[in-house]
């Protein structure tokens, strides 16, 4: 037997012993372990233990996938400790001695779910440093300043010779004016 500890989108820490039988997880009502989770396929995966022991989890052609780890996977071993994803289901594979006596079922329920908490629970994130500016980061903001003053400089030109045609707009308008006068004056 290969004792397993999961936990559903509902937050309750479950655990299932798997022996000779293959266990199937989705959301149909014949399913092994059944999730309401809409994450989970209909029958999205097949937990089983092979001849060795060995316990093994097979995507049943999911649209999310099973992880082991980090790593989705078509079939996989599970090695001990290791969080499998199917779905929204976390399950991890629980130590167990061969030969040795199990605990009474509560106490065994109890260790299950500490194991469980201590594996899925995330651990706090890292602090975050921001990162010293190398030579690229400075090479950069050099070329990004001297576009920036090149913008500008054509802006100003610009702004010249709007303002040097304007200058002659209104000397235009000046002379225009002063003819319009002289002409009234000759009338």
């Amino acid at each position: 037997m290969v004792h397993v500890a999961y936990v559903d989108s509902d937050g309750i820490e479950r655990s299932y012993s798997i022996g000779t039988e293959p266990v199937l997880i989705g959301r149909e009502p014949g399913c092994t372990i059944q999730s309401n989770d809409g994450l989970v396929s209909r029958r999205h995966a097949l937990m089983y233990v092979d001849a060795t022991g060995m316990l093994y989890v097979e995507d049943l052609g999911s649209a999310n996938g099973v992880f082991v780890g980090p790593h989705r996977v078509k079939v996989s071993p599970i090695p001990m400790g290791a969080i499998v994803v199917v779905g929204s289901l976390r399950f991890r594979r629980l130590a167990s001695t061969p030969g040795a006596s199990q605990p009474p079922a509560p106490v065994q329920e109890f260790l299950a779910r500490a194991q469980t908490r201590a594996v899925l629970e995330p651990p706090p994130p890292p602090p975050t440093v921001a990162p010293m500016p190398g030579a690229d980061v400075h090479a950069m903001l050099v070329h990004l300043l001297d576009v920036e003053r090149k913008m500008r400089r054509a802006i100003e030109d610009e702004r010249d010779a709007y303002g040097a045609r304007l200058a002659e707009l209104h000397r235009e308008l000046e002379a225009a004016r002063a003819r319009i006068e002289e002409l009234e004056r000759k009338k």
